[in-house]
């Protein structure tokens, strides 16, 4: 095989990977999406309700993300705020 035929196969694995993807992502079933191609209001339909999931799903980890990095962030100041000292002669407060 010549370096031209490993690279054009090289690159259809590779569009075919990403369609995958992209299907599942939309969570259209891989095996069957040529028939559902077939007919265009089905077609758009799937996309557009597959889209609205994957991207409501985004919001829901992105805030889920969110709410973890707070919790993490006042655990820290909590702990900042415990490690002060306080000098016994001037009460003037140091950090440990």
């Amino acid at each position: 095989m010549s370096l031209r035929v490993l690279v054009d196969k090289e690159v259809k694995n590779d569009a075919t990977r990403t369609l995958k993807k992209s299907l599942k992502q939309l969570q259209i079933n891989p095996v069957i999406y040529e028939d559902v191609f077939q007919d265009r209001p089905a077609w758009r339909r799937s996309v557009m309700t597959g889209a609205a999931i994957y991207v409501a799903n985004q919001i829901v980890a992105a805030k889920a993300k969110r709410v973890a990095r707070k919790s993490q962030a006042s655990q820290i100041n909590n702990a900042d705020a415990q490690a002060l000292l306080a000098c016994p002669r001037c009460r003037r407060t140091f950090r440990a």
